[in-house]
């Protein structure tokens, strides 16, 4: 019964992970907290429009590729024609009538500061995220995606970095790292040795005004009121863009931010939606590099310096082929190379141009540079997935193996103490002896019981911790599988092996008391028949299990080696990585097998 038990932890052991691991990156995938899958139709656009700016309204195009649904609040009724030619690019064309008169800088500031509001009230419950924007404001896809992935779009959100403020009774500037704001609740700190001289940001989900004023009571009054250093300088820049969450706009109605806009006179339309969001008890979430990295933001990175963020992709762009393999080696330091990689948004600064029409040419000019260092970036990441992989593979093998450890680390039954036991108590009734063997059996089926958890929890969490892209899940996925199938042969022949180690100590214990037991009956009176053989076959019994515990031993040696090569192979495809799990499943049965024999 004792060897069946053992048997059947061990198949259980290496049934529990290849159903959870045996079937792809499903488990893997789900196992990657604090993700929110997004893609470009998950979002939606919205910008303010103007008649003598349809031109650069329409260059956004280049990078929307008629994906990404588009809401275009202008000054004038759209006509038939501009309606119908929208349609093709996923464009919405509505109207919103300027401000008469003026209560802010421009005539369109209420229009601006209400489009996300009015495209809420057309698209409905069909998106996560909005974009919030000028016309000529440029969002890059692959890195959008890349920043909200983390982020709950059931939460209110408001996400940006970008920020008028004065800490003073200087002018406001942009982007300034005093202005408040929150850090989102999923922000990791670790890898940042400190923060820059920044306002000291609490993490809310949402941000709120109550956080903010607790977080610095001196920048505001008692009433928690927006801070105004000179007045209405606190705000979202609405050039460098910002992204609304779909509970956001679910939250805060039309009727309201229009009530409240219009009840305001202030700089613009950014200050109308920030101010009327205070009030409605939400504002900025900062997604965390502007806090603790000198120059780096997500949102316009210049400000405004359209020429610098050309300068950045023409650096990365401007390089050269070496090697064997032509591979291509870029200009831009890593400086360069970590912003481009957190640059959401660009604001091209139309009034800056002669013409509206050579800002609409900028707008295509700097996406299709974009478009071309995301292809170097894509070709230079396969480069070195295979390497990035492989170190991927063997850091979960390894975390693995650390958690094998601490598993055999467990307390067990103490051989020596059993043995001194069942020395003590050889000459005791077969009944006992048989009740104690008994109790032995259970607590090593349950010890392994508890292996079983802890190796496949092990396993899970090395598989959770890999952090891949959408796009390489499905082969780090193979890789991690073909890593866990060859250590948990060797977690299942190092359970096996102490299995066997303790029921031997057990065994053998048992064997030298009735040994000495007969010994001790031999001397005092005749010996009765079968008595000594049966001591004798005893005896040959725990030999024979200390035997088979050796035959163990060498069987988890041949499985765990045979799992350390799995783990330092990066698996082709996933049949062949199939193929591996089930040759290391099949490795650490027959070493299981050799035990039970």
């Amino acid at each position: 019964m004792a060897r069946q038990g053992m048997h059947f932890q061990a198949s259980l052991l290496l049934a529990v992970v290849t159903l959870l691991f045996g079937s792809g990156s499903a488990q893997t995938g789900d196992a990657r907290l604090s993700r929110f899958p997004v893609s470009v139709h998950d979002i939606v656009a919205a910008l303010p429009g103007d008649v003598d700016h349809m031109d650069v309204a329409r260059a956004s195009r280049i990078w929307r590729k008629g994906v990404i649904r588009t809401y275009i609040a202008g000054n004038t009724p759209p006509t038939p024609e501009v309606v119908a030619e929208g349609l093709l690019h996923n464009e919405t064309w509505a109207y919103y009538p300027d401000d008469k008169p003026r209560r802010s800088m421009y005539a369109g500031d209420t229009r601006a500061g209400l489009v996300p509001f009015l495209a809420h009230a057309h698209f409905g419950d069909t998106y996560s995220w909005l974009l919030y924007m000028d016309d000529d404001t440029v969002f890059f896809p692959p890195a959008l995606l890349h920043l909200l992935r983390d982020f709950d779009p059931a939460i209110p959100y408001f996400i940006t970095d970008h920020l008028w403020y004065a800490n003073g009774t200087g002018p406001a500037t942009h982007p300034h790292p005093q202005a408040p704001r929150c850090l989102p609740c999923h922000f990791d700190e670790a890898p940042y040795a400190r923060r820059r001289r920044s306002f000291p940001a609490p993490r809310g989900c949402p941000c709120t005004p109550q956080l903010l004023c607790a977080a610095a009571p001196r920048v505001f009054n008692a009433h928690c009121d927006i801070p105004r250093h000179p007045a209405n300088t606190f705000s979202m820049h609405g050039g460098a863009g910002a992204v609304l969450s779909a509970g956001l706009l679910r939250a805060v109605g039309l009727d309201f931010m229009e009530a409240c806009s219009l009840s305001l006179q202030s700089t613009g339309g950014d200050a109308f939606i920030s101010i009327c969001l205070w009030q409605a008890g939400y504002f900025v979430t900062d997604p965390g590099l502007s806090v603790f990295m000198e120059g780096v933001h997500a949102f316009d990175p210049g400000p405004e310096d359209r020429l610098g963020a050309m300068r950045l992709l023409a650096a990365y762009i401007d390089g050269h082929r070496e090697g064997a393999d032509r591979h291509w080696v870029t200009t831009c330091d890593e400086a360069c190379e970590r912003q481009l990689g957190a640059m959401v948004s660009l604001h091209i600064r139309s009034r800056s141009f002669a013409a509206l029409d050579d800002a609409a040419s900028f707008i295509k000019a700097i996406t299709t540079l974009y478009e071309v260092y995301q292809e170097l970036l894509h070709h230079k990441e396969e480069r070195e997935r295979p390497a990035a992989e492989a170190a991927a593979a063997a850091e979960a093998a390894a975390r693995v193996a650390a958690a094998a450890a601490a598993v055999a680390a467990q307390k067990l039954p103490d051989v020596g103490t059993a043995a001194a036991a069942a020395n003590g108590t050889g000459t005791g009734a077969a009944g006992g002896g048989s009740e104690s063997a008994e109790s032995l059996e259970d607590q090593a089926h349950r010890l392994a019981m508890d292996k079983t958890k802890a190796g496949a929890q092990a396993a899970v969490a090395a598989g959770a911790m890999a952090e891949t892209e959408a796009e390489t899940e499905a082969l780090a996925a193979a890789a991690a599988k073909e890593t866990v199938a060859g250590t948990a042969a060797g977690l299942a022949a190092a359970a096996q092996e102490e299995i066997v180690v303790s029921e031997t100590g057990h065994d053998a214990a048992a064997g030298d008391g009735v040994v000495a037991a007969a010994g001790e009956r031999e001397q005092t009176e005749p010996s009765k028949p079968g008595e000594a053989g049966q001591a004798s076959a005893e005896g040959q019994e725990a030999g024979m299990v200390l035997e088979a515990t050796a035959a163990g031993q060498e069987a988890s040696g041949t499985a765990a080696a045979a799992g350390q090569e799995a783990s330092t192979t990066v698996a082709a495809s996933q049949e062949s990585s199939d193929a591996a799990a089930a040759g290391q499943i099949a490795a650490a049965d027959q070493g299981v097998s050799a035990a039970v024999r």
